[in-house]
């Protein structure tokens, strides 16, 4: 809703004026007024365009009654400067006119733009040459116009394709399970489901630096908006004599101005368009980071070229000492670091440092382009980014007050995992597919958050369980804490923000199968839960594929192991370690006798309370377990994954695999990874 408000907002700017389309009829008034500022003064205060609809003004108003009416023969040009004069009519014009004539001075006899009393005269060629210059410049900035609104509308239609898309899902399941065959199949295993480049897709890669390769589609999305600008910044720009690189580069300003918005909107929490378009949040920041690359890059072509024509025109050290020019070199140089230091190494090892710091320059690029923008009149896109900001922050502050200050028992299990537990407010409902920030209420990290996917208590009622693995920052701080508690336990006082995040329409498929690794387990979970709720109604065959280093992390999610009893959801554990047994044959049907590994008592326990779960011992072959259960039904299947990077890559490819040899049926996959 706010993305539409914002841009609801800009238009209506562009249709009172604030961001002007200018006819060419207004160019000729506009070109007589510029030539007489500069060539007199009419009176002390400073000429504009209203400066010459003063009646009592007769010099003023007589020598552009004889600028327009003698060198302009529609009477079109007459007629616009009248009507954008108010009280002004024809007879008063031509009036001063005829006052105007015999008496006139030649402007081209005038200099050091003295003050006069009588009315002037312009040279014909001067106005001609002043007009074809100001049409010019219109038509350049007609054209940056028309381009902006084109570019903003390219957003608009992806995501009412993507929204479109999504919602057939819900609303017409049967429709988006009939689509499979050669033609459907090769467009989602080549574009829809495909890595730019081989595979990886969730595990980084790295070329110089570490970085996060997009799914094709993505690349060609923002690949198009990044053609479109560059078409436009080269299309349609009618240079002045001197100024021909200016004016391609202050095209690529603007343009990088209609782009702006978007780039703080996609990296927003509270963004209405998760909803409408299924999609994941970790893929609004993917184009998050390209439309942010692509801005600075137009500004900082903007930046190079008008520095170059300054130096052309020997004009560099007066243009840089310039109050607006200075804040347009910061809002630039601010960007630039921004995308230096959003790297994924950064974000990785170095979270905090790199949201501080994010945000201070962040601030001092919006602050420096606000003012830049504002000294060439138009302000109001750092006006839409500054309220989609400040909305996102308003909404994200709502809702952690709402949640409220509450106290949370903490728990390390097996020195990897924490355990936290919290209630939440009644009306605070979890679902499927849903995921949270968290804020520990500590002196040097309450400022942090992070998303977690969580389920809703098993055990308590009003009560939502968050399983981090231990990694760096907080959960290393607060594992730290815990490792000389008794029993590993603790409180923490937390606030939790959300639930954010879409549904997947697993249940709409006649099979779902779900593989979890490690921590992903809370992540797929709620969907696994409710499907089983659901399966009198749905009779959908689901399955439930956990991969576990130790037989001890069964531990930490017991009751809700425990939950899945006597449901239709047939639960596969693999084992890939036992007792420091690592070498076990991989498979996806190696059922060796669990009784030869491990504590014995441990054991016992564990599979006495998880009678109804099958015990695997080995990595599995994710490539074969996929195909073997695609290949075991006739009817649609959907694989839903929460896991490790490496993990989610290899589900993936087989996932595409499967598009490749069997297009017998609707073979779906759904990912509910966080990233950030």
């Amino acid at each position: 809703m706010v993305r539409i408000l914002v841009y609801l907002f800009l238009f209506v700017q562009l249709a009172v004026g604030a961001l002007v389309v200018t006819h060419m009829a207004d160019v000729g008034p506009q070109a007589c007024a510029t030539l007489l500022n500069r060539a007199v003064r009419f009176n002390e205060a400073d000429g504009g365009l209203l400066y010459f609809c003063n009646v009592k003004n007769q010099p003023a108003l007589g020598s552009m009654a004889h600028c327009i009416i003698d060198n302009f023969d529609s009477p079109i040009y007459l007629e616009l400067f009248i009507k954008g004069c108010k009280g002004l009519n024809e007879d008063q014009v031509h009036g001063a006119y005829v006052n105007a004539s015999g008496r006139m001075l030649n402007a081209s006899t005038l200099t050091g733009m003295p003050l006069v009393f009588e009315p002037v005269q312009l040279a014909p060629a001067a106005v001609l040459m002043e007009f074809s210059s100001e049409r010019n410049n219109a038509l350049t900035n007609n054209w940056s116009v028309y381009y902006g609104v084109i570019l903003t509308a390219y957003w608009f239609v992806i995501l009412a394709i993507a929204a479109i898309n999504h919602w057939t899902y819900y609303l017409f399941p049967n429709f988006i399970k009939s689509l499979h065959g050669p033609v459907f199949n090769w467009f989602r295993n080549h574009f829809v489901l495909a890595p730019t480049g081989r595979k990886a897709h969730s595990v980084p890669k790295k070329l110089v630096v570490e970085w996060l390769v997009p799914l094709r589609f993505e690349t060609v999305t923002v690949l198009g908006w990044a053609v479109l600008a560059a078409i436009f910044a080269s299309t349609n720009t009618l240079p002045n004599p001197g100024f021909a690189l200016s004016t391609s580069v202050n095209r690529c300003a603007f343009l990088a101005l209609w782009g702006m918005p978007v780039m703080i909107l996609f990296a927003g929490r509270n963004n209405i368009l998760q909803v409408m378009t299924g999609w994941p949040y970790a893929r609004f920041l993917t184009i998050h980071r390209w439309m942010a690359r692509l801005v600075v890059a137009l500004l900082f072509i903007h930046g190079v070229g008008e520095s170059v024509t300054a130096i052309n025109l020997d004009y560099y050290l007066p243009t840089v000492q310039a109050t607006d020019v200075i804040f347009g070199i910061l809002a630039v140089t601010a960007g630039s670091l921004m995308l230096f230091q959003s790297l994924k190494y950064f974000r990785s090892k170095h979270y905090e440092i790199f949201l501080l710091v994010h945000i201070v320059l962040g601030v001092l690029f919006i602050v420096g382009g606000w003012k830049h923008t504002t000294a060439q009149g138009v302000p109001q896109f750092h006006y839409a980014a500054v309220v989609i900001w400040v909305f996102d922050r308003v909404v994200r502050l709502i809702r952690l007050v709402a949640f409220g200050v509450r106290m949370a028992d903490i728990e390390l299990i097996n020195g990897e995992t924490l355990k936290v537990t919290v209630s939440r407010p009644g009306w605070w409902k979890p679902y499927p597919g849903s995921h949270a920030f968290i804020h520990f209420v500590k002196p040097v990290h309450f400022w942090q958050s992070h998303p977690f996917s969580f389920v809703d208590s098993i055990v308590g009622e009003d009560t939502i369980t968050f399983y981090m693995k231990v990694k760096e920052g907080i959960t290393r701080s607060i594992c730290d804490d815990l490792i000389n508690a008794p029993n590993n336990k603790g409180k923490c006082k937390v606030v939790i923000e959300g639930p954010y995040g879409s549904p997947v329409p697993v249940h709409k498929f006649d099979n779902a199968v779900f593989l979890a690794g490690g921590n992903g387990m809370p992540g797929i979970f709620q969907d696994v839960l409710e499907l089983s709720r659901k399966h009198i109604e749905t009779k959908q065959v689901s399955k439930l594929f956990w991969v576990i280093r130790d037989i001890k992390s069964a531990q930490w999610f017991m009751d809700e192991l425990v939950a899945l009893e006597n449901s239709a959801v047939d639960v596969v554990i693999y084992v890939t370690s036992m007792n420091s047994k690592d070498s076990i044959n991989d498979g996806v049907g190696e059922k060796k006798n669990f009784r030869e590994y491990g504590d014995m008592s441990e054991r016992m326990s564990i599979t006495q309370k998880l009678s109804h779960v099958e015990f695997r011992l080995g990595r599995p072959n994710i490539r074969e377990l996929v195909l073997a259960e695609a290949a075991q039904t006739n009817k649609s299947i959907a694989f839903t994954t929460c896991s490790h990077p490496g993990m989610v890559d290899d589900v993936r490819a087989a996932v595409r695999e499967c598009l490749s040899v069997d297009q017998s049926k609707r073979i779906e996959l759904f990912e509910i990874n966080q990233s950030w």
